[in-house]
């Protein structure tokens, strides 16, 4: 998927700023969205879960090297930064949910019939955050490129 990313960019002659958006998109994993969707779909969430693990796991490596090898012709990539902020994004949600459910199973209970819509209103929060921090500032493309790594994971 994201050598994908490059090419179509390429392919399509997208503005550095748009081409680096792609690629980053391309790079992440899907992520904590897909298990708000198995839950509200009454799927197999913690099969979900373990696949999110694993595929966040390997982005932790995996996503700042690749964007810096397809990206870093177009900008600098901090790739230890972006390691990081994977670190803070996905794996610390998912951890934090698995330890409540081991450590505190009655609270998980009555918290879980509120889950979707918390998840939506946190992800509608995150989103709008980020339009009001780039917005003012004229960077409309970190925006865009930033809500749409928000709803891709």
């Amino acid at each position: 998927m994201p050598a994908f990313g490059a090419i179509i960019s390429r392919a399509l002659g997208l503005p550095p700023s748009f081409s680096v958006g792609l690629i980053l998109l391309a790079c992440c994993p899907g992520g904590t969205a897909s298990n708000v969707v198995t839950l509200i779909a009454q799927g197999d969430v913690p099969l979900s879960i373990v696949m999110t693990v694993c595929t966040t796991l390997a982005a932790v490596l995996l996503t700042p090297l690749l964007t810096k090898i397809l990206a870093g012709t177009y900008v600098p990539v901090d790739a230890v930064k972006l390691s990081i902020s994977t670190l803070q994004v996905v794996v610390a949600p998912i951890l934090l949910g698995s330890c409540m459910q081991s450590k505190f199973p009655a609270i998980t209970k009555v918290i879980t019939p509120f889950a979707p819509l918390l998840a939506v209103l946190a992800s509608s929060l995150l989103a709008s955050s980020v339009f009001a921090l780039f917005v003012p500032t004229g960077h409309l493309t970190a925006c865009i490129v930033s809500c749409a790594y928000e709803y891709h994971g």
